[in-house]
């Protein structure tokens, strides 16, 4: 629905070389897209988050059970913990860059004028 706010940016004429079933075609191909990366990105949490809680569980198991009583750098050891923080750490920028593409992208749609 156009806000009453952009009307004055509408053009009168239609675009002559808009093809709805085409439209409609990308919109589709973008939602399946858009589903098959969502079930990719559950499917690798999900498994990133049983490996953590099952070293975290066979950790705490074996500090109950007087197996280890060492610390969690020395069970794990640091080069595990570095690649795990590596992991967290790269998230964290993943997001944010794609926090600030997605703020540049609506601002750029904001921003453009249609053409009359």
């Amino acid at each position: 629905m156009i806000q009453p706010i952009d009307w004055s940016k509408v053009p009168v004429d239609p675009d002559p070389n808009f093809d709805p079933e085409h439209n409609a075609r990308v919109i589709q191909e973008t939602i399946e897209e858009n589903d098959r990366l969502r079930i990719k990105r559950q499917r690798e949490f999900g498994s990133k988050l049983k490996e953590k809680s099952e070293a975290v569980s066979r950790y705490l198991k074996d500090l109950a059970d007087g197996k280890t009583s060492s610390s969690t750098e020395k069970y794990f050891g640091v080069k595990e913990l570095v690649r795990l923080r590596g992991e967290e750490i790269r998230d964290i920028i993943r997001a944010k860059i794609g926090d600030a593409t997605k703020k540049k992208a609506i601002e750029k749609a904001r921003n453009t004028k249609a053409v009359t």
